[in-house]
């Protein structure tokens, strides 16, 4: 009976040994940091693939950087615009870095507080022509845009505005976009300067004429549709404070690759 009662209770003292060891290792794991989903759209010099496959570039490299100052893992991936936000929309995709101008995204993201920094909207025009006024040019004229690219607000109300009976052409690529306003397809462009700028080499041009019609803010889109968006924001912010107090330099259009 005594050999039965001692053996009950190193029965015991074992269960709760391996308790002690195995609860610790499940906090271990529960607190772990999910691994982020990062997406890109391919912008020459700021998102595009490597070698190797896998994003480069300075857009690429500060995000790196937030997130690993943040303490988070993360896979990095290069995504057309539509799948971008679906994914965005679905949770497929938890953070992606710039722009978002879609009024139907609004409930399934949140944004950063910090901007990244400011990315300018140019209307351009063929060499030869005479430079547009805006937005008094665009009456009666056409206009090429890019196909699943979204614009500010006020730039999208002008265009939707029927009193300029404005006629709209879409490219699905810059390039593309860029050899229809050449060849007379369209009277304009509206476009990023930082997708046009790389590109013009292609056409052995120096400079595209153009006049600035806007700028808007890049930051961190987050997908609302994971459980840790919010605590994922604010790590983000935390963490692009941390480095510009260490006078990092984070703006992406003045970092290396």
């Amino acid at each position: 009976m005594i050999k039965t009662i001692r053996e009950y209770r190193m029965r015991i003292v074992l269960l709760i040994s391996m308790f002690m060891l195995v609860v610790p290792a499940a906090w271990a794991v529960e607190s772990a940091k999910p691994v982020v989903q990062v997406a890109f759209m391919q912008f020459p010099g700021h998102a595009e693939p490597g070698q190797d496959g896998q994003p480069v570039g300075r857009t690429v490299s500060l995000v790196r950087l937030l997130l690993e100052q943040a303490g988070y893992p993360y896979e990095l991936r290069i995504l057309p615009a539509a799948r971008v936000f679906v994914g965005l929309q679905d949770g497929a995709v938890h953070l992606w870095p710039g722009l978002l101008n879609k009024p139907d995204l609004a409930p399934y993201t949140l944004k950063t507080e910090r901007d990244l920094t400011q990315v300018r909207i140019n209307l351009y025009h063929r060499p030869g022509t005479p430079p547009p006024v805006w937005p008094d040019s665009l009456q009666g004229s056409s206009l090429i845009l890019i196909t699943n690219y979204t614009y500010t607000d006020r730039l999208r109300r002008i265009m939707e505005d029927p009193a300029l009976n404005l006629t709209i052409h879409r490219s699905a690529s810059h390039q593309g976009a860029i050899s229809m306003l050449l060849l007379g397809r369209a009277d304009y462009l509206l476009e990023y300067r930082s997708q046009v700028e790389p590109l013009l080499s292609d056409f052995a041009l120096d400079e595209l004429p153009h006049i600035a019609v806007d700028n808007q803010p890049m930051r961190l889109v987050l997908s609302r549709q994971t459980w840790f968006a919010e605590q994922l924001r604010k790590d983000l912010d935390r963490a692009y404070d941390e480095l510009k107090a260490q006078g990092v330099e984070l703006d992406p259009t003045r970092l290396q690759d």
